[in-house]
């Protein structure tokens, strides 16, 4: 199976009236070739804008997640 090279796309806006961008971190062990096991749920979590709306979209399905006032958020992706 091919690698997934974490296409996560976790695109952000920031609900704010107008869409605005949020600065997303994610934790050093999801980059580029990170190894994903097979059939098991994929936790992400990471850091962003405080209250951040936050959408991950991975191999067909979309997760939503809202940071807290402190810009850090969590997600499952199956």
């Amino acid at each position: 199976m091919k690698a997934v090279g974490l296409a996560l796309a976790v695109g952000c806006g920031v609900m704010l009236g107008a869409a605005a961008r949020a600065e997303i971190r994610l934790p050093h062990v999801i980059s580029d070739h990170a190894v994903l096991q097979r059939n098991r749920p994929i936790h992400i979590c990471g850091w962003s804008t405080p209250n951040a709306h936050l959408t991950a979209h991975f191999r067909g399905q979309t997760v939503a997640a809202v940071a807290n006032a402190r810009g850090e958020w969590s997600l499952w992706l199956s």
